[in-house]
């Protein structure tokens, strides 16, 4: 009997980890705004840098493309300043903002013409 009401009263790991949307978001930490403002502005730099300078034939600028564009496409989330954890701390959707970035051509590194092959007389 009392293995029958252990049982009932058992919830397994799966069923506590099911959260509802409106859940989350009145559990979830509201960032002190320096804090916010801080990833916002590394998030603001990284998404300019990769769209601006893509292409770019100066080293500084494209030493600032690869940067921003390496720390985009990384998943790694062991830093507190990583891509995935900025946009989540956010609420930005980090996967969103990889799609619109390879739909946008103006981020898109761009070739430079290559000069015309001149064949030798």
């Amino acid at each position: 009997m009392a293995e029958q009401t252990r049982s009932r009263h058992f919830t397994s790991p799966l069923e506590t980890a099911i959260v509802l949307p409106e859940q989350w978001f009145t559990r979830r930490r509201a960032l002190p705004e320096p804090e916010r403002r801080l990833r916002l502005a590394l998030l603001d730099d990284a998404l300019r840098y990769h769209r601006d300078y893509a292409g770019a034939t100066e080293r500084r600028a494209r030493v600032l493309y690869e940067d921003a564009a390496e720390w985009i496409a990384s998943r790694d989330r062991s830093e507190p300043f990583a891509f995935e954890n900025v946009c989540d701390a956010l609420g930005l959707d980090a996967s969103a903002i990889r799609r619109a970035l390879r739909r946008d051509p103006a981020s898109r590194p761009r070739v430079a013409p290559r000069p015309p092959h001149r064949r030798a007389a």
